[in-house]
């Protein structure tokens, strides 16, 4: 699996515990070692570290010649005067980073590695503290002041520079502002160096400042280097290996010490091995689903978190790169989807108990969670996100933990209960959206129906279409949740609440005349009547009949409106605000939803197309299929199957990114679960699960399905038919696709 996706335009290092390389716009990409920021948990650590190869004339020049990226490593192939390098990038766990050299020259005489980064030092802001050798290696506690807007304190990130033997020598010392750039000629090297060794000093004064005419200024930069010197026997390869070792703690940082060796690569491979073998073995003849779907477990991997620091109470997964390395329940949601069909089910219900452990008295849930604690809430509610948490019914469904469907049902019920009394005054069943990045969906003339100031962060009140319809499930699977654990009475008043907002959802925000579900303005009880992506949410459930199909053929496959060459734009075409091209009212925005493809709303989108071929109307089937494999088609680069992508929106006329963020791999939408449940037709019930693939036209074979202890196996060719086996034992085989129930 680890070959299928090598490819040389990505730069990204992940795999360990809470750690990643992915610098969102690197500046020194092709610099050896890890220059630009990595992060432990969201902290932000720059100038890991850099190395510069030198013998009797000096430093040695190395050029890039050809990059090669896998989700195990990294590798860059330098070639120099009379000499070539391969420097093989890796991230183990425990959160160390590990540059392994292999070496071949023909240079006389010894060579000499030098690995040197430099902090700054200085009372706030971002600052290295603590510096000091100890026993061959150098470690600092990397520290930062606490950002507005959080509450909580940022804790100290712990770090270790090393090789896979001590330090032959080293310098650490204190230097005036510079130049950033990872050339030796920028840092204190160039006058240490000695020809064969640094001097083995430590000339730091931690913690003084420098004052001029009453102003104080940062004490300066402190640089910090270790040097080796490197022999090989005639006319062998020099294998080295040097890299940093991080922790929110010293002990965790100094353990990770010991993984720093020549077989680090291998160390890589294997824990990446181990990682995707632990989810369902999918291939299916599409290279764009068969690729896709073993990326997004990569992606998925290399944001996971699991300290147990701050808010990162339980293991999680996180939103994004950069800025968006943070556990969001915007996002969770989707998560806790894909994360269901891991064999461990870990970071699954982490997405939920991070959130629950942080859960406030009344109920609310905080939006974004980090080692430093929750974001502060804002003027119009802010840092809170509606999220779909019905979720967790899937979640038990394939794993059958009574005991942890227990721990979540009361934090669930507060959850409801704050609905009930926040966002909906009116007692009416449908609740309100009070703010325009609350729902993750900024820039929309949805909100602009009830204030025209809503994109100026204005609050508001909007019965909103996806508030309702995530409390709708929520309070199904509440339901079924309370029945599990024998309350019957409680199950009976969960479902009485939700036929009381499948009313409501029927009488307020269906409009007849123009066939659409709508938004409702509560001042009134007033349809908007604007056509957004989230107006076909009530097909993920029940909430819709037979007599609203007229939404999906007439609005959601309409060329016009929704059926665009990239399906689906968040906000229809024929409204007045709408923008391919990002642009809100003349301006390019990061964030706008009037009009861009939203993997996040695709995701949703197609659920709710399948869930309505296979309930109300068979014949949108095909329509189903076609849409799951545009919403997968489009995140590649150029149409090319051998570089995928994940950015927050796209052009949906021409499928163009938003690359103009730098915002790859984010994480706020599902396509394993898509491709688990409805190309290999995965569909799990109360003792069972029904396996009902969708007319794919497509050969596949699905192996090793955890659900409820048991393993599943799907497939299906031209040749052998469809077979369904369960424990390695055949239950079903048929010349064509057809249901099948499967009682385990």
């Amino acid at each position: 699996m680890l070959p299928d996706l090598e490819r040389d335009d990505k730069w990204y290092v992940g795999g360990g515990r809470s750690s990643v390389y992915a610098p969102p716009a690197p500046l020194w990409p092709d610099s050896p070692g890890f220059w630009d920021e990595v992060h432990l948990g969201t902290s932000a650590i720059p100038r890991l570290f850099t190395f510069t190869l030198l013998d009797d004339g000096g430093s040695i020049p190395l050029r890039l010649e050809r990059r090669s990226w896998r989700p195990e490593r990294l590798q860059h192939h330098f070639s120099g005067p009379g000499i070539s390098l391969v420097e093989t990038k890796v991230n183990l766990r425990p959160d160390v980073f590990v540059s392994r050299v292999e070496i071949r020259s023909e240079r006389p005489g010894p060579l000499h590695l030098l690995a040197w980064t430099w902090q700054p030092q200085r009372e706030s802001g971002e600052r290295a503290e603590d510096v000091g050798y100890h026993d061959g290696h150098i470690r600092y506690t990397w520290r930062r002041d606490t950002p507005p807007g959080w509450v909580g304190t940022a804790p100290p990130v712990y770090v270790a520079l090393s090789g896979m033997r001590p330090a032959d020598s080293y310098s650490i010392n204190l230097s005036e502002g510079h130049h950033w750039h990872p050339d030796w000629r920028f840092s204190t090297l160039l006058d240490k160096w000695r020809g064969d060794s640094l001097p083995n000093e430590s000339r730091i004064n931690v913690g003084v400042t420098e004052t001029r005419n009453g102003a104080t200024f940062p004490a300066g930069n402190l640089h910090m280097s270790l040097h080796w010197q490197l022999e090989g026997a005639a006319g062998q390869p020099i294998v080295f290996a040097l890299g940093a070792a991080l922790g929110f703690d010293e002990e965790t940082c100094v353990r990770g010490l010991g993984t720093i060796g020549a077989d680090a690569p291998e160390q890589s491979a294997a824990a990446w091995q181990g990682y995707f073998e632990a989810v369902p073995q999918l291939q299916v003849a599409d290279p764009f689903l068969n690729t896709f779907y073993w990326y997004r477990w990569y992606q998925q991997h290399i944001h996971e978190v699991d300290a147990q620091v701050g808010g990162f109470s339980q293991p999680c997964v996180l939103e994004g790169i950069g800025y968006f390395r943070n556990h969001i329940s915007y996002s969770a949601h989707a998560h806790m989807r894909e994360q269901s069909w891991r064999h461990n089910p870990a970071f699954a219900w982490g997405s939920l108990r991070n959130l629950f452990a942080a859960q406030h008295r009344n109920g609310w849930l905080p939006g974004t969670l980090n080692e430093i604690g929750e974001r502060a809430p804002g003027p119009t509610g802010g840092a809170f996100y509606h999220a779909r948490w019905s979720n967790v019914w899937q979640l038990y469904l394939l794993h059958n933990d009574l005991t942890a469907l227990e721990t979540i049902y009361k934090p669930l019920r507060r959850y409801a209960r704050y609905f009930e009394r926040k966002r909906d005054r009116e007692k009416s069943g449908l609740f309100d959206v009070i703010g325009q990045d609350e729902t993750g969906q900024e820039f929309m003339s949805r909100y602009q129906a009830v204030n025209r100031y809503a994109d100026d962060w204005g609050s508001f009140r909007l019965k909103g279409v996806d508030a309702t319809c995530y409390m709708y499930e929520l309070y199904r699977a509440l339901s079924n949740i309370a029945l599990q654990l024998n309350k019957p009475k409680a199950a009976a008043r969960w479902q009485a609440r939700a036929e009381r907002t499948r009313a409501a959802v029927h009488r307020f925000m269906w409009d007849e005349a123009s066939g659409m579900f709508s938004d409702v303005n509560p001042k009134r009880m007033e349809r908007t009547g604007v056509k957004a992506a989230v107006c076909f949410y009530p097909f993920l459930s029940d909430l819709a009949g037979p007599e609203h199909l007229r939404a999906l053929s007439e609005h959601l496959l309409n060329p016009a409106e929704f059926w665009t060459p990239w399906p689906v734009p968040s906000t229809s075409v024929d409204d007045a605000s709408f923008s391919a091209e990002a642009e809100w009212k003349g301006k390019r925005h990061v964030c706008p939803w009037n009009g861009r493809t939203w993997p996040m709303t695709n995701s949703h989108v197609a659920e709710a197309l399948a869930h309505a071929a296979r309930t109300l109307d068979p014949a949108l089937k095909p329509r189903a299929v076609a849409l799951i494999r545009k919403c997968v088609g489009l995140l590649f680069w150029d149409g090319d199957p051998r570089r995928p992508n994940t950015f927050e929106h796209y052009n949906p006329f021409t499928g163009q990114p938003s690359a103009y963020r730098a915002i790859d791999d984010y994480q706020h939408s599902w396509i394993v679960d898509l491709l688990l449940r409805e190309l290999v037709g995965v569909r799990p019930a109360l003792n069972g699960v029904w396996i009902d693939p969708l007319p794919f036209g497509l050969a596949f074979h699905c192996s090793h399905i955890h659900v409820r202890g048991h393993w599943l196996s799907v497939s299906y060719n031209e040749s052998e038919g469809f077979r369904v086996a369960c424990d390695g034992t055949t239950l079903h085989q048929s010349a064509a696709i057809e249901p099948v129930w499967v009682e385990v």
